[in-house]
């Protein structure tokens, strides 16, 4: 086993996001902090990190990004000023593969933002807006439209935008050159009522898996040249549970064998094996802390960290290499609102 570097962001407005080293045994060890207010979700790409800032300018509810560049010695350093996104409450974001673009997912605004990426990973001032119309069945949560997460087709050509409000999986196709085409390519329909938050697609790339947050389940859909298609839904609960809980993150291991989802409520992540495509749901462990919002497995899979949003801190787990099963390695580590863990390269 190795030390493995990863990021945390702390939603705080005393926050920022700091870089921790994994130890083999499960402790986390702070190595440097990017001093922020309120940072909601990062991502690596080629060297550097993008990140979403829930709202950086005072009076306004506009969420912006920022470019930080990863030095050598673990430090975070800002390239280029802060970018206003158009959109209010930005929880999650993706670069396009070609590395052009940075498109995140408004929440609050039902919208998606598009950045243009330019020279040594700056991006650019001029944002592009593409809102979503229409609501669902909730009365609460699905008034209007709230994207909540935004991901690339393994062949790189369409951007999945997963829109909780509509209950609906939005395919765009994505130019080199200019970036998103707004007419969608495809519009997946999920259960009415469930919610859809986040997204991770197979190893193979013939199938994704949808994480829904209000009925606290896991959708398996074929993928086919931008076109979804939902096959099964599993429970991420026991049957038993009487009370309230909400997907959140959702992670396919690096093996390809096995899913992740974490619960927040029920306070624990549900371990499924891949069975071609269909899941079959192996256990339900303890988060070790409160409303996970964050789950992610370190490159050579031996290892995991939780977010725990509402306890202010973050545990790990050691995944067996066999069964994929966590067992908590005792390690809780203070942070404040902690919301995002990702790793370099992932």
């Amino acid at each position: 086993m190795e030390t493995h570097d990863l990021f945390l962001c702390s939603c705080a407005p005393d926050g920022g996001i700091s870089r921790f080293a994994l130890r083999p045994d499960g402790s986390l060890t702070p190595l440097a902090t990017w001093k922020a207010d309120r940072p909601m979700y990062a991502v690596p790409h080629d060297g550097m990190l993008y990140a979403l800032l829930l709202s950086p300018a005072a009076g306004k509810a506009e969420s912006g990004a920022v470019a930080l560049r990863v030095g050598k010695d673990g430090g975070l350093s800002a390239v280029g000023g802060l970018r206003m996104l158009g959109g209010e409450c930005a929880c999650h974001l993706a670069v396009s593969p070609s590395g052009k673009f940075l498109y995140t997912a408004n929440y609050l605004s039902g919208s998606v933002s598009q950045l243009p990426i330019g020279a040594e990973g700056m991006l650019g001032a001029e944002s592009r807006l593409i809102r979503h119309v229409g609501g669902g069945v909730h009365p609460r949560r699905q008034e209007g439209p709230h994207a909540h997460c935004t991901v690339f087709t393994p062949d790189g050509k369409h951007l999945c935008v997963v829109d909780l409000g509509l209950d609906r999986i939005v395919v765009y196709r994505v130019d080199d050159a200019d970036g998103i085409v707004e007419q969608p390519v495809g519009t997946c329909a999920m259960e009415p009522g469930s919610g859809p938050r986040h997204l991770a697609f197979s190893r193979d790339g013939t199938l994704a898996y949808c994480a829904n947050e209000l009925e606290s389940g896991v959708t398996v859909l074929e993928y086919r040249d931008g076109r979804l298609e939902p096959l099964s839904t599993y429970p991420t609960l026991p049957p038993s549970f009487p009370g309230e809980s909400f997907c959140a993150a959702i992670r396919v291991s690096p093996c390809g064998r096995r899913l992740y989802v974490t619960n927040r409520g029920h306070d624990s992540i549900a371990c499924f094996s891949i069975e071609g495509q269909a899941l079959r749901l192996t256990g339900i462990v303890g988060c070790g802390g409160h409303w996970p919002r964050d789950f992610d497995l370190s490159p050579d899979g031996t290892l995991a960290v939780c977010a725990n949003e509402r306890s202010n801190d973050v545990s790990t787990f050691r995944v067996d290499p066999g069964s994929g099963a966590l067992t908590p390695t005792g390690f809780r580590h203070p942070l404040a609102t902690p919301l995002c863990v990702t790793f370099p390269g992932t």
